[in-house]
């Protein structure tokens, strides 16, 4: 959330404008809740059910990071460009946390490792990877709510991890 909204994020840097101000580009990762089951319309893909549970999608933006993350955290109405921007418009989804890569990693070399993780489960086919050259299924893993991933977590001590931030 940006400054002044109605929930601020407990971060390490206090204001999140100022905080990505630096990050110019790059790969992150949002780990999104939904609390109960949900059908949801994405775009040309068409309509799925989303399960209750734990979410990680994978993205990158070359030109402006701050920018693609305002959108995503954003709660105005937006037109949908992305499939990303149909689930976040869903009002029980919220993006729990944001992860931002080192400049060395690439999208779906992420979303690969994410896709290792014990319970990770592409459950639309193409979501978020319709650009992927890599052969990714998708670019958004679900994880049900007793799932380890909270245990395991992607973000090991020696991880390229830039910053972290909890919204």
């Amino acid at each position: 959330m940006v400054k002044g909204t109605k929930k601020s994020p407990s971060t390490k840097h206090r204001n999140y404008s100022e905080s990505l101000a630096h990050f110019r580009s790059g790969c992150y990762s949002l780990v999104i809740i939904l609390p109960k089951k949900k059908w949801i319309r994405i775009g040309s893909l068409g309509k799925i059910c989303f399960p209750q549970g734990t979410y990680l999608y994978t993205g990158s933006a070359m030109n402006s990071l701050r920018g693609r993350l305002s959108r995503h955290l954003n709660n105005r109405p937006k037109r949908s460009h992305w499939h990303i921007d149909y689930l976040l418009q869903c009002p029980e989804a919220h993006v729990k946390e944001v992860l931002i890569y080192a400049p060395t990693w690439r999208e779906c070399d992420l979303n690969q490792r994410i896709s290792r993780l014990p319970g990770a489960q592409a459950i639309m086919r193409g979501f978020g990877s319709s650009d992927c050259t890599r052969g990714c299924p998708a670019h958004l893993y679900y994880f049900s709510k007793n799932s380890p991933l909270r245990k395991v977590w992607m973000v090991p001590e020696n991880s390229r991890v830039r910053f972290l931030f909890k919204v």
